[in-house]
């Protein structure tokens, strides 16, 4: 009997394990997706706060020059922070540096502005066809929502 219980506690012990690593797993998901300091702070502090995980999560030291008087409603300001996150995925992964600049600030005629700029490798245009190629990568950082009407992306 108690021959037949071992295997059975192991079993419940990695099931519990597993459960503890799901749950962390949920948590950092939920954290990176929508930050509580996105709903707590103003959006240059978001974005500061975007900066440091880049550092500590890839080794990208972003230089953050952010306007604090940069503010919108609940939705705008998650649709913004998720596009300045794509814009920094773009350069963990594409540019091959270990340096970035963001930027959030507003145009000469009161659209926001956001601006991911690096020294990276980039890309010729000419290997990407003229149309649809900003319309996809707009679709892929505002998840087909319209909350970034208006808005300026540029990644240089």
């Amino acid at each position: 009997s108690q021959l037949k219980t071992k295997p059975l506690e192991r079993s419940v012990a990695e099931l519990d394990g597993l459960i503890a690593e799901s749950l962390e797993i949920t948590r950092s998901l939920t954290a990176e997706l929508s930050p509580a300091i996105l709903h707590r702070s103003s959006l240059a502090t978001a974005f500061r706060g975007l900066g440091r995980w880049f550092a500590r999560r890839f080794g990208l030291d972003v230089s953050v020059e952010a306007d604090d008087t940069v503010e919108a409603d609940a939705d705008t300001r998650i649709a913004l922070y998720r596009a300045a996150r794509e814009l920094l995925f773009n350069v963990v992964k594409h540019a091959h540096v270990s340096r970035a600049t963001l930027r959030l600030g507003w145009t000469a005629d009161g659209r926001v502005r956001i601006v991911v700029s690096d020294a990276g490798v980039g890309f010729e245009s000419r290997h990407f066809p003229q149309t649809g190629m900003t319309l996809n990568l707009l679709s892929n950082i505002t998840d087909g929502t319209s909350e970034l009407r208006g808005v300026i992306l540029e990644h240089i």
